[in-house]
C-alpha cells in the first residue's frame, strides 16, 4: 500500500524502510485496515484491529489517512451495481424510508459522512497536540465511464453498465469534494487523485485500479493494483 511506498524528498528510501533501519531511530506505525469506517479510526475495534487513532500521540509529525469510502457505503453500492441493472434505481437495503440509492447517498455523502470524517481528522489533529501535519488523500472515481469485461461479472450477473458508471463517478466526485471541505475545515492538507487516475480507472487501457478479478480475493476489486499504489 502507498504508505509503506512514500519516503522523504531528502533520502532514497522509505518511510518504512528508515523505519526497519534501526541506526535511523525513525519510527512509522501502519494501521490502515480495507473495509474500516471512521468509527473504526476513532473508537471501535474492527475485526482484531485497535482503533487506528490510538497510534497517534505528541511524538508524531507526520500522518497520511484516506478515510470516508466505506462511510460513504462504497462496497454496498458496488454489489448493487454488479448484481442489479439500474443500480441508482434500487432501493438502499435496510433504508427505512426506502429511498433509491440516488435519493438516499448525495444527501448521506455530504451530511453524515463529511461529519463522521471531519470528526477524524479534528481527532488526529487533538492526539498530535497539532503537532502533526495531517494529510487526506481522497479516492480515484475507480470507474472509466465505458463498461467492459472487467467491470461484469457474466454469465451470473450483468455487472455495471455505462450508465451506472456515470452515476458512481457523479457520487465520487461528490466525496471528493465534501472529503476536500471536511480538510479545510480543520487545517488539514487535502489531496485529491482523482484527476491523476483519469485515463487509468477500471475499463480503462492501463488501470491502476482492479476491476472484477474472478477468483481472487473480492477486497482486491475496485482498488489500486500494485501501479496504483505507487502514483498514490
Amino acid at each position: 500500500a502507498y504508505p509503506a511506498l512514500i519516503g522523504p524528498t531528502t533520502s532514497i528510501l522509505s518511510f518504512r524502510e528508515m523505519r526497519d533501519n534501526v541506526a535511523s531511530g525513525f519510527t512509522w506505525d501502519f494501521v490502515a485496515c480495507s473495509g474500516a469506517r471512521t468509527e473504526h479510526v476513532m473508537a471501535v475495534t474492527f475485526e482484531t484491529e485497535p482503533p487506528q487513532v490510538n497510534a497517534v500521540g505528541a511524538e508524531t509529525d507526520l500522518v497520511t489517512i484516506s478515510i470516508g469510502g466505506n462511510d460513504a457505503l462504497f462496497a454496498a453500492v458496488l454489489e448493487s451495481c454488479i448484481k442489479l441493472p439500474d443500480c441508482f434505481d434500487r432501493t438502499v437495503p435496510s433504508d427505512p424510508s426506502n429511498r433509491t440509492w440516488d435519493e438516499f447517498l448525495p444527501g448521506h455523502i455530504a451530511t453524515t459522512v463529511t461529519s463522521n470524517v471531519q470528526a477524524v481528522y479534528q481527532e488526529i489533529k487533538s492526539r498530535s497536540s497539532n503537532n502533526a501535519t495531517v494529510v487526506a488523500i481522497g479516492y480515484p472515481l475507480l470507474v472509466s465511464g465505458t463498461s467492459c469485461s472487467d467491470a461484469d461479472f457474466f454469465p451470473l450477473v450483468a455487472g455495471i453498465s455505462a450508465d451506472e458508471m456515470a452515476w458512481m463517478r457523479r457520487m465520487g466526485m461528490l466525496l471528493d469534494q465534501q472529503l476536500a471541505h471536511a480538510a479545510q475545515a480543520t487545517g488539514v492538507h487535502f489531496v485529491s487523485v482523482r484527476d491523476l487516475f483519469e485515463g487509468h480507472n477500471v475499463c480503462d487501457a492501463t488501470p491502476w485500479v482492479n476491476g472484477i478479478v474472478k477468483g481472487a480475493p473480492r477486497v482486491h476489486w475496485f482498488h489500486p493494483n500494485a501501479m496504483g499504489q505507487q502514483q498514490y
